[in-house]
C-alpha cells in the first residue's frame, strides 16, 4: 500500500555552494565581540535534479553564542534555503547528496572589545586669506574597538589612537567651517575591527 508510486526522472546536476556561517543574532558575552565566523570546509558540492539544484540560493551553518568568553567550535547540519528565502522540505533533502555528509565544523574566533580608543585628525592646506583653523575634531573623539591579540597590542603601540591622514582633509582655500565624513575601517590595525554598535 499504495500498489503504484510516481517517479519523476530528471537531469541531475552538481554545483558547488559556499557556505554562510552566522550565529542567528546570538552573541558573546557583552566584553567580546565576533572577529572571526569559519566552516571547515568553506564549500561544498551538492548533487541533485537540476530543478532543485537551480532553486537553491544559499548554504547555512549555524552556530549558537551563549554569553562565550572564549573561542567555539562546533559540528554543525547545514541548512539549505532557496530563492524565496524558505528552508528545502525534508523530501527536497532527501533528494540532494552532500558532500561531507551535510555537515561543517564552525569555528567562531571571540576579540576583546576595547573601549576610549581616541581618534586624531589633521588637514593639508592653507584656508582664505584672513582665515586660519581654530581647531580640529572628531565626532565623536573615542570609539570602540574589537580585536585579537595581536591587533590590540598594536593598538597600544600607537597610544590607542587611530590617527586620520592629513590628506584626507584638504582645506585649501576654505573660508567657512569644513566638515568630512570619514570612514575608519581601512585605518585600523590588522586584526581590530569596529564594534557592531560603532
Amino acid at each position: 500500500t499504495p500498489q503504484n508510486l510516481s517517479i519523476h526522472i530528471e537531469d541531475k546536476d552538481t554545483q558547488e555552494f559556499v557556505v554562510n556561517v552566522t550565529t542567528n543574532n546570538t552573541k558573546p558575552d557583552k566584553g567580546y565581540e565576533v572577529g572571526t565566523l569559519t566552516s571547515n570546509p568553506e564549500k561544498l558540492k551538492i548533487t541533485g535534479p537540476t530543478s532543485l539544484i537551480n532553486k537553491i540560493d544559499k548554504v547555512n551553518a549555524t552556530i549558537a553564542l551563549d554569553d562565550n568568553t572564549q573561542d567555539y567550535t562546533q559540528e554543525v547540519n547545514l541548512t539549505i534555503y532557496d530563492k524565496n528565502q524558505e528552508a528545502l522540505s525534508e523530501s527536497e533533502m532527501n533528494s540532494l547528496r552532500i558532500e561531507n555528509n551535510a555537515k561543517v565544523v564552525v569555528t567562531a574566533k571571540l576579540w576583546k572589545i576595547r573601549t576610549g580608543v581616541k581618534i586624531a585628525a589633521g588637514y593639508v592646506g592653507t584656508p582664505a586669506g584672513g582665515y586660519q583653523v581654530g581647531s580640529v575634531k572628531t565626532v565623536p573623539d573615542t570609539i570602540s574597538v574589537a580585536g585579537n591579540t595581536e591587533g590590540l597590542e598594536s593598538l597600544s603601540e600607537n597610544d590607542n589612537m587611530i590617527t586620520i591622514p592629513a590628506d584626507r582633509i584638504d582645506i585649501s582655500g576654505e573660508s567657512k567651517d569644513v566638515e568630512r565624513k570619514i570612514s575608519l575601517k581601512n585605518l585600523l590595525p590588522d586584526n581590530v575591527k569596529l564594534t557592531s554598535d560603532s
